[in-house]
């Protein structure tokens, strides 16, 4: 029998206990946020949100944050909820600073995690992240961004030069500790301390999934990060065993197919993912699946050997599951981007009353983002869906939801100019606009301070306005 190379790692974590106080200190924006959440099939991580307010330019970084930006496994994955909010749903951490200043570089951090909830974000339990693109030319979608709270975070600061994530250990109570500075609503005081040191002396290799289902977070994270120097078969190969091992737990079986697409490495992937699906009768490992196939097409529609070898089969596989009798709403947004993504435009307006079918299933959210890519496939499509996106959001009346358009659209607008969109579109747009200003103006702002979106969507709308020239 063969030896094997196992890795041998350590690492020391501090578990602190803090007291609240009774008085509250102000929080400005881009400070972080923590709070408890547990993670079903990983334990105890923790959760992490940056604050953030209404502001048009850096000069608003002065003022008292109420809100916070955040990732979630919820619908929609990208959300800003009231500091309230995110105090009351789970034992709160406290809030800390010191790494972005209140001026240009913070709010850059900002604009950068609210474009990122524009781009399809996906939620992931893995620390491999990817980050959210579009066209600067239009506002389309070209790949949905990949989160957890924490790679969610560190990119928004990552992105303006901040590193906050020390070491090898990616977990958001990591991120929140890398802050030097508590505000005073929490004293930063250990009153019980605890050290937890992990030795991991393992590889994917020499563990079963019942070791893997009951092991720490952090020991399993080790383990997933292992240089492959210290494998004797490829940690790709290995990752893709335990994706077919039913004894893994189902969010473990997740993070292994996770992995296999952010990183790549393994042979005929494609395939392989297309034979588990048609295995297993696991419902969330096949929507994980069919998402996952679907990011892989976006991250590949370059490349000449996928489009030439694979497309054709993800084509097929989403064009069946359109067709498909039911489809559940958790998957929905997955296989409609996912036959966008590889059909042409005839062949989408010839599927049209299909996709139509299955939108209302996705949620508004993910609706009115799917919508705005058929928009950009045909001046034809442009037509239908303008139409069709500003009729949903005047059903919803939702301000938050209202940016999902201004955003994109506004992008778009500044990367090609005033010929964005044929005249008949753009006067759909224009229509919707004069009717909801008054929603967006300081008035209406404070005749409605229930709507805590309507100030967060304001400075969209009014940029809206300026780049499309009326």
């Amino acid at each position: 029998m063969k030896n094997k190379n196992l890795i041998i790692l350590s690492v020391g974590i501090t578990i602190a206990t803090i007291t609240p106080v009774t008085h509250a200190k102000k929080i400005y924006p881009a400070e972080i946020m923590g709070r408890d959440l547990d993670y079903f099939g990983l334990g105890r991580l923790g959760h992490v949100a940056i604050a953030t307010t209404y502001m048009t330019s850096p000069q608003g970084m002065g003022k008292n944050a109420d809100q916070v930006i955040e990732i979630l496994k919820e619908d929609p994955v990208g959300q800003i909820n009231s500091i309230s909010n995110f105090k009351s749903r789970s034992k709160y951490w406290g809030s800390k600073y010191g790494i972005a200043d209140r001026g240009v570089i913070g709010y850059q951090v900002l604009v950068e995690a609210n474009h990122q909830r524009w781009w399809c974000p996906k939620y992931t339990s893995d620390t491999k992240y990817h980050i959210g693109s579009g066209v600067p030319n239009t506002g389309q979608i070209t790949e949905c961004g990949t989160w957890r709270c924490d790679t969610y975070v560190w990119w928004a600061f990552y992105s303006q030069g901040l590193d906050t994530m020390p070491g090898r250990i990616w977990l958001p109570k990591n991120l929140f500790d890398f802050f030097p500075y508590y505000n005073d609503e929490r004293f930063a005081i250990g009153l019980s301390e605890q050290s937890l040191n992990i030795s991991v002396n393992k590889s994917l290799e020499n563990v079963t999934a019942e070791e893997l289902n009951v092991m720490p977070y952090e020991e399993f994270q080790m383990i997933m990060d292992a240089p492959p120097v210290h494998y004797v078969t490829s940690p790709s190969t290995v990752q893709m065993q335990f994706a077919y091992d039913s004894n893994l737990n189902d969010v473990k079986r997740e993070i292994m197919i996770d992995r296999l697409i952010a990183d790549d490495a393994e042979p005929d992937l494609v395939r392989k993912l297309l034979n588990l699906y048609h295995e297993t009768n696991n419902i969330e490992l096949k929507n994980k699946i069919v998402q996952s196939l679907m990011l892989y097409d976006q991250r590949h529609r370059s490349v000449t050997s996928y489009i030439h070898n694979e497309q054709p089969w993800l084509k097929a596989f989403f064009a069946e599951l359109l067709n498909s009798k039911s489809l559940n709403s958790k998957v929905a947004d997955d296989v409609i981007r996912g036959f966008i993504d590889t059909h042409p435009a005839e062949e989408i307006i010839a599927n049209r009353d299909k996709i139509d079918q299955w939108l209302p299933t996705t949620g508004h959210y993910s609706s009115i983002m799917l919508k705005y890519t058929l928009v950009h496939k045909s001046k034809e499509l442009q037509h239908i869906y303008i139409k069709s996106i500003i009729d949903e959001l005047r059903k919803a009346n939702n301000s938050d939801l209202d940016s999902y358009l201004f955003g994109p659209l506004s992008i778009g607008y500044q990367g090609s100019g005033k010929n964005l969109l044929e005249p008949e579109s753009k006067q759909v747009v224009v229509d919707y606009l004069k009717a909801v200003h008054q929603k967006y103006t300081p008035q209406g702002i404070e005749k409605n301070s229930n709507d805590s979106h309507r100030i967060t969507t304001a400075p969209y709308y009014f940029e809206l306005i300026k780049n499309m020239g009326i």
